[in-house]
């Protein structure tokens, strides 16, 4: 039994207690004064307790406990009038039991009401911890993933640009080549495992006990950010890049900066098409990000390569997806760019390459989270 449910005994105890008392002075022709006399004064104050039991145990023990201590606890509070005689059919004596079986009657609605506000706010805040990892999923898709596919990367070319394989120099212990092979294959386990999790965190139910608690989050990345993205992207790999953003949007142009839903949205969206190049375009040589206002006061993204993919999905929902699994990254950024009250589309280009495009408003509205919630955020 656990310890809101022990609301609920003590209530039906005392219920039990005080039909037994009713029906012992009954039983017995002792009836009590009526009038403002000890035991009159004692009985009220039982009446008091009994109203307080029902109430808290309708709101807080389990729907067994609670209904057994209502109907209990219930049907002692008018009962306590047999202690001065036998009911009658008198106005003042109907009048009676009708007022306190009316008090009970609030006692449980009142429970019944917080209980329902209790378990309201039990689902908001699970729904609001479930949102807040599901963004942690995002952040993983989203940043790890790019971080993973530039060490991946720069193990590779170290193995091209040395002309080494393991073991290719005959001694015993590892050399420059075994090492960047294992790096390599450490990263892919790396990424195998990123994409698993990023399934299991979508998939699968969270708890919310107060053990969970919100992982600490950092600062978002934002459209200032995107000339370093671009630049590390251009040098560790074979694919060269280009970044044609709008000195309006740039730091140092003086003009408001974007929202900072907006900007950090933008962000993640070039992140996603360039390791979605990385992963799947094969045959790319030249990648162009586009950044730049639109008609309609909004912000233009467009990220452009020139080669094939290993798989084409369909959409915006699968994007580019080599492993056959899916991930989530153009779906939910989808879904987020649509909350902003934008629109993203990606697919393939003529004669050969892959395109990814959103416009969102400037002045996007505010997204709303489950049960209406606004979102969790990272402090800025």
């Amino acid at each position: 039994m656990g310890g809101r449910d022990r609301v609920g005994v003590v209530t039906a105890g005392v219920g039990l207690v005080s039909l037994a008392a009713d029906a012992v002075v009954l039983a017995c022709g002792d009836f009590y004064r009526q009038g403002m006399t000890v035991a009159s004064v004692l009985s009220l104050v039982e009446v008091v307790v009994l109203l307080t039991l029902t109430l808290l145990a309708v709101r807080r023990s389990r729907a067994g406990f609670a209904v057994t201590a209502g109907i209990l606890a219930g049907l002692a509070v008018p009962s306590w009038q047999l202690r001065f005689g036998p009911p009658t059919w008198s106005g003042v004596s109907v009048g009676g039991y009708t007022t306190w079986a009316t008090l009970a009657a609030l006692a449980v609605v009142v429970g019944l009401y917080l209980r329902a506000l209790d378990e309201r706010r039990t689902k908001a805040v699970a729904a609001a911890r479930r949102a807040g990892r599901l963004m942690l999923a995002d952040d993983l898709h989203d940043f790890v993933v790019h971080d993973v596919h530039e060490m991946l990367l720069q193990a590779q070319a170290g193995q091209v640009l040395l002309g080494l394989t393991p073991g290719a120099d005959g001694a015993s212990g590892p050399d420059v080549g075994d090492v960047l092979h294992r790096i390599e294959r450490t990263a892919l386990r790396a990424l195998e495992t990123v994409d698993r999790s990023i399934h299991l965190l979508h998939d699968a139910g969270w708890p919310t006990g107060s053990d969970v608690e919100a992982a600490p989050r950092s600062p978002q990345p934002a459209v200032c950010d995107l000339p370093g993205l671009v630049d590390r992207f251009a040098a560790v790999g074979p694919v060269a890049a280009d970044l044609d953003l709008e000195p309006e949007l740039a730091p140092a142009a003086g003009a408001p900066p974007l929202p900072r839903e907006v900007s950090a949205t933008v962000y993640r969206i070039v992140v996603e098409a360039l390791t979605n190049v990385r992963r799947h375009a094969v045959g790319a040589t030249y990648v162009r990000v586009t950044v730049a206002r639109a008609p309609g006061d909004t912000v233009r993204v467009e990220v452009t390569d020139d080669g094939g993919t290993r798989a084409v999905g369909h959409g915006t929902g699968a994007g580019r997806s080599g492993s056959g699994r899916g991930a989530f990254g153009l779906a939910g950024l989808a879904a987020r760019v649509d909350a902003l009250g934008g629109k993203l589309t990606a697919g393939p280009t003529e004669p050969t390459g892959w395109r990814v495009t959103a416009v969102l408003p400037v002045r996007a509205p505010r997204p709303a989270g489950p049960l209406g919630l606004a979102p969790i955020r990272r402090t800025q």
